[in-house]
């Protein structure tokens, strides 16, 4: 469900790319915009956009998804719904580059980003609520997520779409965000605009809350002028180091910007830890804090040295939590903000490419770096996504080469099998990753088989819970882990490749430790230069922050 204004803009302008009027010669009457739509002009432009849900990869069908400009003096937006299949296509006008994308499903939290369009079908990945929950708006009411109260709200304080005072049973879904687990939970992309200069900053976010209410027939409503709640945002950071009080924003989904509204005031609750503020409006609420930059500068190359014009740069923050992106030039060149001081990783994609991420430690001005981020073509990567607790758990990949089998994991963690490069990017040890595998292709026909390992930590895979997702050129698939009494190895699936095609089966068994390590099991490891790790117990590990409300 849409914030009720922003729903109304968005209305607005659906209506109007549809509306026509009769062009016959009687009296020109208006045509009903609903049953006689006019066509789309002859030079409007096609994007597709798919709409999948994040922790399964199912499709989600009978989703709204609209597209926003503007952008070279065009500014509109266009509506669609999502067919059978999860798609739907968008339309804008020729001299747009990008839209803000937002989309929103029953049983599901509202999606927000900004997509550059170069061809790429848009991923649209929705999150679902984590709960709904009716109440009567003629009273108070407390509304609850796993037994926290998060939202405290006055009585008689909605109105629907109209502006008309609402009195009745109201439902609302309320969802938790924690983006430390995967900054792509958060709508937009960390930037926030002045409403008055338009001045853009970076922020790095705490945590975040989306809430929308409904009547019972499924028409939204919104907090009524002079009306006001409390929420309350699960902290997602180390309360010994989070602002007493950071400024509260909130999710524009027309212009993809956060906005700056009312403040929040870091609480503790029993034994857990909320930012505590008050709101006019429901959407979805950022405690965030604009930081400091520094501009790390430098160039995007091909294998053979050519400049790589017109790449997407990233910078994912290690030491806070935010992210920025930015393009080459024509000259592969690029400047990109970062937090000051901060520990940070920078990556370039490009279609099929990417290089590996760069671990890097900004300082207190702006640096360069001190060589090219080199693209090499990726057609298959694997990412591993989990919460603070297990703080470690470990990809490990078996395939077949040359003499046998490889075995990849974090003590063999750069390979080259035949023709392909195999690599882990990162091996997260402190919790939530991500740790991505990437293989520039399958070098040969056989079965590649996946697990995640826990190494470390209190909690288990089950409950943390890890995700993994594989992608396999345009296709995309995400595991989670299966039911059962949990072990410290996850099988997750097979790769089945014969003649070059690639045959997914989900495995989805819990095993033993000696089973994720495989056949590369040896007393002097695998040949990559450290030993097999011995299972550490978990008194020898620091304990971890108890994450609530991720579960799936």
């Amino acid at each position: 469900m849409k914030p009720l204004a922003l729903h109304l803009t968005l209305i607005t302008s659906a209506i109007l790319l549809t509306a026509c009027t009769s062009g016959g010669s009687g009296g020109g009457e208006d045509t009903d915009p609903v049953t006689d739509p006019a066509p789309a002009p002859d030079n409007r432009l096609m994007a597709t956009a798919t709409t999948n849900d994040y922790y399964t990869g199912a499709i989600v069908t009978g989703a709204t998804v609209t597209a926003s400009w503007d952008e070279a003096g065009e500014t509109g937006s266009f509506t669609a719904e999502t067919d059978a299949s999860g798609k739907v296509t968008l339309l804008y006008p020729p001299s747009v580059t990008s839209v803000s994308v937002s989309s929103d499903a029953e049983g599901y939290a509202e999606f927000g980003r900004t997509f550059a369009l170069n061809g790429e079908t848009l991923s649209v990945q929705l999150v679902p609520v984590h709960t709904s929950v009716e109440f009567d708006s003629t009273a108070e009411a407390e509304l609850y997520v796993d037994d926290d109260s998060l939202i405290s709200l006055p009585a008689n304080a909605f109105v629907d779409a109209a502006g008309n005072a609402f009195s009745g049973d109201i439902t609302a879904e309320l969802t938790v965000i924690d983006p430390r687990t995967d900054p792509e939970l958060m709508p937009g992309q960390y930037e926030a605009i002045d409403g008055t200069t338009g001045e853009i900053s970076n922020i790095e976010s705490f945590g975040a809350i989306n809430a929308t209410f409904e009547g019972p027939d499924g028409s939204p409503l919104q907090l009524a002028a002079g009306q006001s709640a409390t929420v309350r945002i699960p902290l997602a950071g180390d309360p010994l180091t989070a602002p007493a009080t950071i400024p509260l924003f909130y999710y524009d989904d027309v212009s993809g910007y956060w906005v700056e509204e009312g403040s929040a005031t870091l609480t503790q609750i029993e034994s857990d830890w909320f930012y505590v503020g008050t709101v006019t409006h429901f959407t979805t609420w950022n405690a965030d804090q604009v930081y400091n930059t520094v501009f790390i500068n430098g160039c995007v190359e091909m294998a053979d040295g050519e400049a790589a014009a017109n790449t997407v740069v990233r910078s994912t923050g290690e030491s806070y939590t935010g992210t920025s992106t930015v393009r080459t030039d024509s000259s592969g060149l690029f400047s990109i903000p970062v937090r000051i001081e901060s520990d940070l990783r920078i990556q370039a994609i490009g279609k099929g490419l990417l290089s590996g991420s760069l671990d890097y430690s900004s300082g207190a001005e702006d640096e360069t770096l001190e060589s090219c981020l080199v693209l090499a073509p990726v057609d298959i990567s694997i990412s591993l996504t989990w919460n603070a607790d297990p703080d470690d758990l470990d990809t490990h990949l078996e395939g077949p080469d040359e003499t046998g089998n490889f075995h990849l994991y974090f003590g063999n963690s750069d390979l080259t099998v035949g023709d392909a490069s195999i690599f882990i990017d990162v091996d997260d040890t402190d919790g939530f990753g991500p740790e991505v595998t990437y293989l520039s292709n399958f070098p040969y026909d056989g079965t590649y088989s996946y697990s995640v390992h826990k190494f470390g930590g209190d909690s288990d895979i089950q409950a943390s819970p890890a995700r993994v997702e594989l992608k396999i050129g345009d296709d995309r698939t995400v595991f989670t882990p299966p039911a059962g009494d949990p072990t410290e190895c996850w099988q997750v699936f097979d790769i089945f490749v014969n003649g070059g095609v690639a045959d997914v089966q989900t495995v989805g068994n819990w095993a033993s430790r000696d089973d994720c390590y495989g056949s590369s099991e040896t007393d002097e490891g695998d040949g990559g230069g450290d030993d097999v790790p011995v299972a550490v117990s978990a008194d020898e590990l620091p304990s971890a922050v108890s994450r609530k409300y991720y579960a799936r």
